[in-house]
């Protein structure tokens, strides 16, 4: 990598930013205040940062790993402290009616600039309508500013934070239980290690690995099998059903050898797995 280290300032704090430049003359850049990181260390760490969003976006897609897998809940410690609703919803209200100040001294501003007593040609009717508009627009902005300070004080007489045990039971928090959720994103994350151990055995016998790899390993995996008992030779047969081209039943086939290579041992049995993929036969005098 082409990296660069330099020492910058940001809001007053002194951090230290490496750059890398790619081929394309792009730049990529991340700060750091550590001042014992080396430049690798800290270049390393930017980059590992994509490949465990790109793990976090598969997980979502493929295992459904943020899918709630139930909806019984436990309680939280009652002494546990949270920010009062009460006091958001507050504040939520006054940022909504500053939000319309805002826009009403704008419309203030606009109409102050098409005042008739700055144009010569001046007529009382003209005046008299901008007079009242203004006297409007004047009422509307002081009930505006009296309605923000009433809530800013009533504010100030509520808590920012609050016990679990405080708050009114039909709003309380709870959780969702998790110990059924990490059972199941345990049981996910062994299944994309044994996904990602296939698609590294299959890899140097599929020319498009880089891009195809995984849909091919999830197709095997949905690919239905016969499975047969040979007690003489103490084996397990599992037999794959053929996918839809020749160039992905060959790949798939080096990774039965691989397997095979094992001698794995089906749990709590004597009994040997040995897999392989079904061939198609064609007549010739049917062949098309």
């Amino acid at each position: 990598m082409m990296l660069h280290l330099q020492d910058v300032v940001v809001t007053k704090v002194p951090m230290r930013e490496v750059r890398k430049l790619g081929k394309d003359g792009h730049q990529t850049s991340i700060v750091t205040t550590n001042p014992m990181l080396t430049v690798e260390v800290i270049a390393s760490s930017m980059f590992a940062r994509w490949g465990q969003e790109n793990w976090l976006r598969y997980m979502r897609q493929d295992y459904a790993i943020d899918k709630i897998i139930q909806y019984s809940t436990d309680e939280i410690d009652k002494d546990f402290k949270v920010v009062n609703r009460e006091y958001n919803n507050i504040t939520a209200q006054i940022k909504k009616e500053k939000g319309k100040l805002v826009r009403k001294e704008a419309e203030m501003y606009e109409h102050q600039e098409k005042n008739p007593l700055l144009t010569a040609n001046e007529k009382e009717k003209e005046n008299k309508k901008w007079m009242k508009k203004h006297l409007e627009l004047f009422e509307e902005i002081q009930k505006e500013k009296s309605l923000i300070v009433d809530l800013e004080n009533k504010r100030k007489e509520i808590p920012y934070k609050i016990t679990i045990s405080q708050m009114p039971e039909s709003v309380r928090y709870n959780r969702i239980d998790q110990e059924s959720k990490m059972l199941m994103n345990v049981l996910k994350m062994i299944c994309y290690r044994a996904e990602t151990a296939l698609a590294q055995l299959l890899a140097p016998h599929y020319k498009r690995s880089d891009q195809e790899i995984r849909m091919l390993i999830k197709s095997m995996i949905r690919t239905p099998v016969n499975m047969e008992v040979d007690r003489k030779q103490e084996t397990l047969n599992i037999t794959l059903f053929p996918l839809s081209n020749l160039r992905s039943n060959e790949a798939i086939s080096k990774i039965c050898d691989k397997l095979n290579e094992t001698k794995t041992i089906y749990p709590d049995t004597n009994l040997t797995l040995n897999y392989k993929i079904a061939t198609i036969k064609i007549d010739p005098e049917h062949e098309t």
